[in-house]
């Protein structure tokens, strides 16, 4: 098996390394999605630089866009390259929009002020306290717990949406079952016994 084999999932690969090929191109598209995410929000808050947003919308309207563009990098690449889908393409993307915005709302939202609610409870540390500023980036334990959320719940959420829900794969029918009525049937698919 060549690399190149491996990275277009051809038909000689092993069930099994067709589960190790789809689990390592969800990860890199991931990845990449991030990065997506990362390139549109920092060219917003450039576009919006210095002008005046008191009631935020400018970082609203950044977060929003940054988003919609990460997901449709998302869908476009999972459809084409990890889960290799053929089915419909409307219904396909509204589906991974619809999971998606579940995996927001339950994992990326809930779940983390969650984790933040229990970890400052349990450790009476404040979760902003001990930060390490690296210019562009701020570590905190919100960072940290941030970071931890979307290993163990986010990205798993994510890919079980996908697999399942939107990229499901139909099972083929038995030959027998794909051609017509078994003799004993008419036309009309009555049973004529």
């Amino acid at each position: 098996m060549s690399l190149k084999e491996f990275i277009r999932g051809d038909e000689s690969l092993s069930p099994k390394r067709m589960k190790q090929r789809e689990v390592f191109m969800y990860l890199l598209f991931g990845g990449l999605t991030t990065l997506v995410f990362a390139v549109v929000f920092r060219l917003f808050q450039a576009i919006f630089e210095g002008k005046s947003d008191p009631f935020k919308l400018f970082l609203i309207i950044t977060n929003t866009v940054s988003w919609i563009a990460a997901v449709t990098f998302a869908f476009l690449t999972n459809r084409a390259w990890v889960f290799k889908s053929k089915g419909p393409f409307f219904k396909e993307m509204f589906h991974f929009f619809s999971a998606r915005i579940a995996s927001l709302v339950l994992f990326e939202t809930l779940l983390f002020f969650l984790m933040l609610f229990v970890f400052e409870k349990a450790t009476g540390i404040p979760t902003k306290s001990i930060s390490i500023d690296l210019k562009m980036i701020q570590f905190n334990w919100e960072f940290v717990i941030k970071m931890v959320n979307s290993f163990l719940a986010v990205v798993p959420a994510n890919y079980f949406f996908s697999k399942w829900f939107v990229f499901r794969k139909k099972k083929a029918l038995p030959e027998n079952l794909e051609s017509e009525p078994p003799e004993s049937f008419g036309k009309d698919g009555a049973d004529e016994r």
